[in-house]
């Protein structure tokens, strides 16, 4: 009995090893798309371009806006000329610019550099601001469009697959 009980808990503390996913699925039955983690406050979603999303809300199947917005119009020149950069976020990841229309994605390949000091363009002043910040060229992004609408019959549900 005791051998028993001893395998039982060593089943549950090291569950056997599958090639199964947790996969979104929808109320007919059909996979929606991977989970990329699972928390119930947020629950990222990458769409079929390989874009990351903010959230999925699963009893609507729609796409939360993105929660991260930074800052752009940011220059390494002290006239706020030459390239114009934006804090850096991960490539992929859908995110919004402060004072700028749409939403934005990083190109997979553009590296960031770290930056001790920049300027920013602030109401037609050009502002020297003295921070640590990774930075990527404003030319390293792409736009996307903010509204992602999935073929799915709400609500969703995780299951493993």
């Amino acid at each position: 009995m005791r051998t028993f009980l001893l395998l039982c808990l060593a089943m549950l503390v090291f569950p056997t090893w599958s090639n199964a996913e947790l996969v979104w699925v929808d109320a007919n039955g059909s996979i929606v798309a991977p989970v990329l983690y699972w928390q119930f406050s947020s629950t990222p979603y990458m769409d079929g371009n390989g874009l990351i999303w903010s959230g999925l809300d699963p009893e609507t199947a729609i796409l939360k806006k993105p929660d991260i917005t930074v800052s752009g119009g940011l220059f390494l020149q002290p006239d706020c000329t030459g390239p114009a950069y934006v804090e850096a976020v991960q490539p992929r990841n859908v995110f919004f610019i402060r004072n700028l229309l749409g939403c934005w994605v990083r190109r997979d390949d553009i590296p960031s550099q770290s930056v001790r000091f920049f300027y920013s363009d602030f109401g037609g002043r050009c502002t020297l601001v003295v921070a640590n910040l990774r930075i990527v060229p404003e030319s390293g992004l792409n736009q996307v469009s903010c509204e992602v609408h999935l073929v799915a019959r709400p609500p969703l549900h995780v299951e493993r697959r």
